[in-house]
């Protein structure tokens, strides 16, 4: 079994369209669709925007499915100027970006590591077959980016490449459960004045890939059957 875990009905239609032997159950406002994905038992669960719905979700997921690993699919906006709408990203850290104390002197913000089986077996998959996906460091919170000036103080910060709403508490709640992860992503625009537009012009294809890169792992991985 294995668990996804995606913010939007959006991002997620083109995984849900793989799913054999659907079901659909709603469960505390939260989406799962239930089936087979390339001979494998799936839950996915679109968990909604922001943290709150993607630790509740992830959460829920994990202790009443069970999956033995669980992927994390979704868009996210470009802070480094390396990368281009479209680009694949594979992330290997997250820092949770809008975590304020006035008791921490000086400011310190939470930062996770994506590691584990999961991980490296993707890794070396991508690699043997000369796939191209970046990896990049995360800031995640709840916060659209849409000025240069935004963009540019998460950029220096942070020392982030992209930004999204979920990754962090996804992989928080993950490690918490001790549960092997993998979070990929796609850019879907460049956090600049016209963010919409591009999110809604491009945020198809850019899922579509990741949904192509999916299921050519499937296949291949002997870890996750």
């Amino acid at each position: 079994m294995i668990g996804i875990v995606i913010p939007s009905k959006r991002e997620a239609n083109s995984f849900v369209n793989l799913i054999k032997n659907l079901s659909k159950e709603t469960i505390f406002g939260f989406s799962f669709y239930n089936g087979i994905i390339e001979g494998i038992k799936c839950s996915l669960v679109i968990c909604g925007i922001g943290k709150v719905n993607a630790a509740a979700a992830t959460a829920y997921l994990i202790s009443t499915k069970r999956p033995r690993y669980l992927f994390h699919f979704g868009s996210a906006g470009a802070l480094s100027s390396d990368l281009l709408i479209g680009d694949l990203l594979l992330y290997t850290k997250v820092i949770e970006h809008d975590f304020y104390s006035s008791f921490s002197i000086p400011q310190v913000f939470p930062e996770l590591i994506v590691q584990g089986k999961l991980f490296d077996n993707f890794l070396e998959y991508v690699e043997e077959n000369d796939i191209l996906i970046k990896k990049v460091k995360a800031a995640s919170g709840d916060e659209d980016v849409y000025s240069h000036k935004r963009k540019k103080e998460l950029l220096i910060t942070h020392q982030a490449d992209v930004v999204d709403w979920e990754s962090f508490s996804f992989l928080h709640v993950c490690k918490i459960s001790k549960m092997d992860c993998l979070i990929i992503r796609a850019v879907s625009d460049l956090s600049e004045n016209n963010t919409k537009n591009e999110f809604f012009g491009n945020i198809d294809k850019s899922i579509g890939r990741i949904c192509e890169i999916f299921i050519k792992f499937l296949k291949k991985a002997i870890i996750v059957k």
